[in-house]
């Protein structure tokens, strides 16, 4: 298995690569910043620099000299700005930059895997507009849609759902919350019955990894858990493996469709994936872990 990885030094990028690593497999990543070649280089990790500056080519040749038999797209950028300078980074990372890497993989005849959010999934348009990082994922979605009825690229889209782990820096709910130990301050939160979807990282991974072991024929797979929650069961199980009780300030808001982690499931899962983590038992490591 031959992978080259784009979005390397992000949290989900970061964890596929250090599982690719332990279990020996071949492969590559694709960095912005040329800082971060050393590390890779002590790993014995060919790395290529694609940054803003980059062209189509630059994205064709490190194809051409890697050979990836698969492409992993795990790079994005989000943002809910709407400014100039906002929107043009959404669409040079999310559209042009997606769609250029599309091509290098069908130059190369490589499998394409792009990592897809739920936020895209049955949300009514007016939700879209409202948020342009899903707008223009999706954008990116419909054109890849193109490339594999006219130009014969072989991709699957992996739909993930919201996820925990180690060292995640992305200031995400369950990291908030344990991060409330000792902290009397009360956590202001929105409605206690939003639902949500979690899942461990290590068992996202191990999701795409498969996706990339069976080079599945689907359009779309999804890696999401069936054990779906309520903000406010979140909360519970959090105090129960701290074994201390967070403060929370629960707010009065007009909560919108798009605040909704979604648990109407859209698609089948990788082929024989299941999560090796309850989301309590997940919790409970993270919270041996800090």
């Amino acid at each position: 298995m031959r992978v080259l990885v784009s979005g390397a030094t992000g949290y989900i990028g970061k964890n596929l690569c250090d599982a690719l690593y332990k279990t020996g497999s071949d492969f590559a990543v694709l960095i912005r910043n040329s800082v971060q070649t050393p590390y890779f280089s002590r790993l014995g990790i060919q790395s290529y620099v694609i940054n803003s500056e980059s062209s189509e080519k630059d994205l064709v040749d490190a194809c051409n000299d890697f050979r990836p038999c698969s492409i992993v797209h795990a790079a994005g950028i989000w943002s809910n700005g709407r400014s100039p300078e906002d929107l043009s980074k959404l669409v040079a990372m999310n559209i042009s930059y997606s769609t250029h890497l599309a091509l290098a993989a069908l130059s190369v005849n490589a499998k394409f895997f792009n990592l897809a959010t739920y936020w895209q999934l049955n949300q009514p348009k007016v939700s879209i507009v409202k948020n342009f990082y899903t707008q223009t994922k999706q954008t990116f979605e419909n054109l890849l849609d193109s490339l594999i009825e006219h130009e014969g690229l072989s991709a699957t889209s992996l739909y993930l759902y919201d996820n925990f782990g180690p060292h995640d820096t992305r200031g995400k709910i369950v990291d908030l919350l344990i991060a409330k130990k000792g902290n009397p301050i009360p956590l202001r939160m929105t409605d206690p019955n939003k639902y949500l979807n979690l899942l461990y990282i290590s068992d996202v991974v191990d999701g795409i990894l498969l996706s990339l072991k069976m080079q599945s024929e689907d359009r779309n797979l999804e890696i999401a858990n069936s054990e779906v929650i309520t903000l406010r069961k979140l909360v519970q199980l959090v105090e129960e493996s701290m074994n201390e009780e967070i403060r929370v300030e629960w707010e009065k808001v007009f909560v919108t469709v798009d605040d909704y982690s979604t648990h109407n499931y859209h698609y089948k899962t990788p082929s024989n994936w299941f999560p090796n983590y309850s989301l309590k038992a997940g919790i409970d490591k993270l919270v041996e872990k800090e």
